[in-house]
């Protein structure tokens, strides 16, 4: 999908899987979204699409389109795992998703690659190790515990941290000059997260006994 659209495009539309997660878990796990959770989700996808947009242009290609089946399927896995993690070892549910992902990837590689004779495994090694090991299967390893015991909704919003982060890195790193795209797209993304993890309610009767 990213090959066939703008990386700004490609952006927005995986972050579009905060917005799905709420309703796939009311679908599958009965667990209707309040309307904080609704605000705070099209309020955290706010903040992706500030720091995804910079020229104001948008179409909708081959290329969106596949992105977007790409969002629906990860916020199907989240949703998934809060199930999966309730009566079941979280090791034992990432071991099963990291041995599919490779699995998958392996036989993806046979069907499309040019194989392993004109592959630079010296050059390749190095950041599949990285990608493998920690972008992949720690980062589904503390994703999959946590699960156990906060909510996929809460885990989507989470989640669309890494817009901050991706932003962040590439300032640090001097691949981009700090915007105000990227600060007021943080503040939108971090105030929502933040704000997911406040008991309203109970701040309002606490209030009333006052």
């Amino acid at each position: 999908g990213q090959s066939a659209t703008t990386v700004s495009n490609c952006a927005f539309f995986t972050a579009t899987n905060v917005v799905m997660v709420p309703f796939i878990s009311w679908a599958v796990n009965r667990n209707k979204p309040t309307i904080q959770t609704i605000i705070l989700t099209i309020v955290s996808l706010s903040g992706v699409g500030v720091l995804s947009f910079k020229d104001g242009s948008f179409s909708l290609g081959a290329g969106d389109l596949i992105v977007l089946l790409c969002a629906f399927f990860f916020a199907s896995q989240i949703t998934y795992v809060e199930r999966a993690t309730k009566d079941s070892d979280p090791a034992r549910v990432n071991f099963v998703q990291i041995m599919s992902a490779a699995a998958i990837s392996v036989a993806v590689y046979i069907i499309q690659g040019e194989g392993v004779k004109n592959a630079d495994i010296s050059s390749g090694i190095l950041p599949i190790m990285f990608l493998g090991i920690l972008s992949t299967c720690l980062c589904y390893f503390l994703q999959t515990n946590a699960q156990k015991y906060v909510t996929a909704s809460k885990v989507g919003i989470i989640l669309s941290l890494e817009g901050i982060f991706g932003g962040l890195f590439s300032v640090l790193l001097g691949l981009e000059p700090l915007t105000i795209n990227l600060v007021f797209g943080g503040i939108l993304i971090i105030g929502a997260s933040i704000l997911m993890n406040i008991d309203f309610k109970s701040i309002i009767g606490i209030s009333s006994e006052i």
